[in-house]
């Protein structure tokens, strides 16, 4: 027990990590978006572009809006930087640690 225990802390702490201040700020947009992305399959990143947009509420409360200044195209590529997605030949994506996806998408608590 004490092992699994740490082990499921440090993965935490992991994820806690890879998660930048902006991805905090905008922790339901991120979360729409992962839940909107195959768990285990790859996805072209044109539609995850389409998906930050259709997800996004730019009047909304600001954890529904991307970064002041970012647009969607960057906030994709912010992911990828995060190594919550990786890019697959030319033009795919995946995540590629699919409990990460989840953890992203119960940091919030609708």
């Amino acid at each position: 027990d004490a092992v699994n225990q740490r082990a499921r802390t440090y993965r935490e702490e992991s994820y806690e990590a890879r998660q930048s201040t902006e991805m905090k700020r905008s922790v339901h947009l991120v979360a729409a978006v992962m839940q909107a992305i195959p768990k285990t399959e790859s996805i072209r990143q044109g539609q995850v572009v389409d998906i930050i947009r259709e997800k996004e509420i730019p009047d909304g409360p600001e954890d529904w809006r991307l970064p002041e200044g970012t647009s969607a195209e960057g906030f994709l590529d912010h992911l990828i930087h995060q190594g919550i997605l990786q890019p697959i030949g030319k033009s795919r994506l995946i995540c590629p640690i699919p409990s990460l996806r989840t953890w992203l998408i119960d940091q919030v608590d609708d």
